[in-house]
């Protein structure tokens, strides 16, 4: 060894050193190295597993704030078919096991199921509920692989109650759970590779000395160091991928097994927050994106003018009922390109910022328009109206629904993006009650008309549950040539328990505006079939009672079967009850009501044609539905006087009846003169003042009565 020069020495010393130290390193360096990656491997999987947990529990409480702002309108109103828009469009939604409506006493409003299996009923998870009640905070709780998150409905000091949201997370967690074996056996494949490029580099340490051991060391720990570095970026919700070039085939594979996660995570993300945001039928921004939107435009400090346009399908539900709910969808996506295609036309190029539309509900849309002060925004709700309503092509058919829309301009009428929806909303309403396929723009003198109209309709709703308040009033119906009463007319009267009698013309439009007519069309068939036949046992077989039908009734009810049931119940014959439709319903030429009438007839049930005269219907119409007779509309019997004796119309449609072998009613008669005259004209039958005004059924008995008696 003393003859050994220094070089050689050197080498020797050197070559032990490394010798030793690479035997040492590789001892050492391999324990921990598989103690580092367990740690590793269990930080990624621990900090994945609590990242992707936030991820999704953010994102679900994004869900419920979104859910819960779109659930007020209906559980405000009342709105059980909105609701049912609502809930069942997001049911949809991976890992959604259930979504809830619960009202302020804790109690479901609506479970998104058509039958609402579950209304009245406390929900399961009540104590979530009462604390979401009580302090009006977003709740969220974790249990068993799901996770229940509760949201106040509520807006400004209106609290309306909870919207609650159950998520199954066992998919989550089986996710986990796969990349925590995924990982680990990365770590033992990694771990066993390690070992052997130890044992390389330990052989070939004696030539190439600390350099390469340093190399070495600086090529595994550079990796491992930014993954590290990025999981400590995962804890705050930041996903970034590992972007450095690795030398090693494991620690590639490593980095690209994390990378891959993190891509996987944020892609999900990615969707999770599209979906949160947008319609999933349209791609459209939905409400809670849409408000943003106008609040932006809003506050870009540039006084801007802006029109809010709601608009809502006219009978929509018609089609989804007749069609099927594909053929639904379908007319929404031809809907939401026409309107795409109106704001977008070079007739509207001028406006002052980018359109933005918005599916808001089932048929519901919302369109903002930033406009300058020489553009007519009702220019743009025309071209709409008459986009809207041209035809669409459905194989052998073709569909068609119009639109209604409301109107609100700010500043004028809203001083924040919610206020000026609400208002643009509440136009629409006004819009469809005074007559659909039109726009009406917001005023303040609204809010009352609207806010009487809600209340009707929730009064009708909680009615439904005690059908006893609704009456039916008979008004008689007699021989013209006798003034013998031969039937009567039954009209419905709805008996308030606190405001008493409340109009018909407050409420009926109401119903029919909505499903409740059906509860209460089938209800005042059995009252009248029940009270038909107590009064054929008194005033004789040829006496009847006369029913009005809604064409939502014709449409929605099998009326069949309702009239066939209320018969046989009552031991009536068919001819103890008479329906009367209006005008209006022959313009739909519609093939089902067809056949409802021609089966009620068929039946033995007489069928009338009631208001003739004030339609548009022709005699091909007449001749086509085939009617028993045909009531003359008082504005006709009005005007029949001795200072004007223009009876032109009348004999007209008289002699129209008399060919077409239909009976006639008279309306209205007030005055001897007016009976005397359609005596002679030969009208068959009356019905007015003159005889009665509608009279409950004990007082129409008492009537008869005195009749009777004065008649000897």
């Amino acid at each position: 060894m003393r003859q050994l020069g220094f070089k050689s020495h050197l080498i020797f010393a050197t070559a032990c050193v490394v010798t030793l130290v690479c035997a040492l390193n590789f001892i050492l360096y391999s324990a921990a190295y598989e103690q580092q990656s367990d740690e590793i491997y269990e930080k990624i999987a621990l900090s994945v597993e609590q990242s992707l947990e936030k991820k999704v529990e953010d994102q679900a409480i994004s869900l419920a704030k979104t859910l819960s702002n779109q659930a007020f309108n209906p559980l405000y109103h009342y709105n059980v078919s909105s609701a049912l828009h609502l809930l069942q469009s997001n049911l949809s939604q991976p890992n959604i096991e259930s979504i809830y409506i619960i009202d302020k006493e804790g109690l479901i409003f609506h479970d998104g199921t058509n039958d609402i299996v579950s209304f009245g009923e406390p929900h399961a998870k009540s104590d979530l509920i009462r604390q979401v009640l009580n302090t009006q905070k977003i709740v969220k709780e974790n249990q068993e692989n799901h996770l229940y998150v509760a949201a106040p409905i509520s807006e400004g000091d209106k609290h309306l109650g909870v919207l609650f949201i159950e998520m199954n997370t066992h998919k989550l967690t089986a996710e986990l759970k796969n990349n925590k074996q995924h990982l680990v056996a990365m770590g033992e494949l990694d771990s066993e590779r390690m070992r052997r490029w130890q044992l390389i580099f330990s052989a070939v340490g004696v030539i190439c000395g600390v350099a390469m051991a340093y190399s070495v060391g600086n090529s595994f720990a550079n990796p491992i160091s930014q993954i590290s570095s990025q999981l400590k970026q995962t804890k705050d919700g930041r996903f970034s991928l590992v972007v450095d070039e690795v030398r090693y085939r494991e620690l590639r594979q490593l980095v690209g097994a994390f990378n891959g996660m993190q891509k996987s995570v944020n892609d999900h993300n990615a969707r999770i927050e599209h979906m949160a945001f947008h319609d999933q039928l349209t791609g459209l921004p939905n409400r809670f994106r849409f408000i943003e939107s106008v609040d932006k435009q809003m506050n870009s400090n540039n006084n801007q003018l802006i029109a809010i346009l709601f608009i809502d399908l006219d009978d929509f539900k018609f089609i989804n009922d007749n069609f099927g709910h594909h053929v639904g969808d379908e007319v929404i996506m031809q809907v939401c390109q026409r309107i795409e295609q109106v704001v977008s036309s070079q007739e509207f190029a001028n406006v002052t910022a980018p359109c933005v539309l918005s599916r808001v509900g089932g048929d519901e849309f919302m369109l903002m328009v930033p406009y300058s002060a020489e553009m007519r925004v009702s220019a743009i709700a025309d071209a709409i109206l008459k986009a809207v309503i041209q035809p669409i092509d459905h194989q052998q058919s073709k569909l068609s629904c119009s639109a209604s829309i409301g109107i609100a301009c700010y500043p004028d009428f809203g001083s924040d993006a919610e206020s000026l929806c609400r208002h643009a909303e509440l136009a629409m309403f006004e819009r469809k009650q005074k007559g659909k396929n039109a726009y009406t723009i917001y005023t303040h003198s609204m809010d009352k008309t609207i806010q009487e109209r809600l209340y009707i309709e929730r009064e009708l709703r909680r009615a439904m549950d005690d059908l006893s308040q609704f009456e039916l009033w008979y008004q008689p119906k007699f021989d013209v040539a006798t003034s013998r009463i031969i039937g009567a007319e039954a009209l419905v009267r709805w008996n308030h328990p606190t405001q008493g009698y409340i109009r018909p013309d407050k409420f009926i439009p109401v119903a029919e505006s909505t499903d409740l007519i059906l509860t209460l069309g089938e209800h005042l068939i059995k009252l009248a079939a029940k009270q038909a036949s107590i009064w054929v046992k008194q005033y004789g077989e040829e006496f009847y009672i006369a029913l009005n039908l809604s064409p939502r009734q014709l449409y929605r009810q099998n009326l069949v079967e309702i009239f066939a049931t209320s018969l046989e119940q009552n031991q009536l014959h068919a001819n103890a009850l008479h329906v009367e439709v209006t005008e209006t319903l022959l313009m739909s030429d519609s093939a089902k009501i067809k056949a409802v009438l021609h089966n009620l007839r068929k039946m033995g049930i007489q069928v009338w044609l009631d208001d003739f005269g004030t339609g548009y219907s022709s005699l091909s119409y007449l001749q086509e539905y085939q009617f028993d007779g045909v009531k003359i509309d008082r504005s006709f019997i009005y005007t029949l006087s001795s200072e004007n004796n223009n009876t032109s119309l009348i004999e007209a449609i008289l002699s129209i009846a008399s060919s077409m072998k239909m009976m006639s009613v008279a309306e209205g008669i007030e005055t001897d003169y007016q009976l005397a005259r359609l005596k002679q004209l030969g009208c068959q039958y009356g019905q007015g003042y003159l005889i009665s005004r509608p009279l409950p059924a004990a007082e129409f008995v008492e009537m008869q009565t005195q009749l009777a008696a004065n008649s000897y």
